[in-house]
């Protein structure tokens, strides 16, 4: 068995559990403190995997949410071909998950 491969595989798990609220989302975050500095992720192929990075970065730092995420994409030509690049920001957040079930069964708007 590889010894880093355990702790990425833990690494991974906490990153899929990370909550993630979008800059249009401000009524359902307003409520969190945002005393982190941004997190940046750039030239990332897919928009699933700039979210996936942003939320290890998260996750690898001890935060469990990320706040007022904004993606934004950039086309690139390779030659005939024409792709897409993704970059994106994020404020990492530790938000006591029982108290935002809480919010969200008694108001899931």
């Amino acid at each position: 068995m590889i010894p880093g491969l355990e702790t990425d595989d833990a690494l991974m798990a906490r990153a899929r559990d990370v909550n993630v609220f979008y800059k249009s989302q401000g009524k359902e975050s307003r409520f969190i403190r945002r005393t982190e500095k941004p997190i940046k992720v750039e030239g990332i192929p897919d928009r699933d995997e700039a979210i996936l990075q942003l939320a290890v970065l998260a996750a690898r730092a001890g935060f469990n949410t990320l706040l007022d995420v904004q993606l934004s994409t950039e086309k690139v030509q390779n030659g005939k071909w024409h792709s897409s690049i993704w970059s994106g920001t994020a404020i990492p957040a530790s938000v006591d998950q029982a108290a935002l079930d809480r919010r969200f069964i008694n108001n899931p708007n």
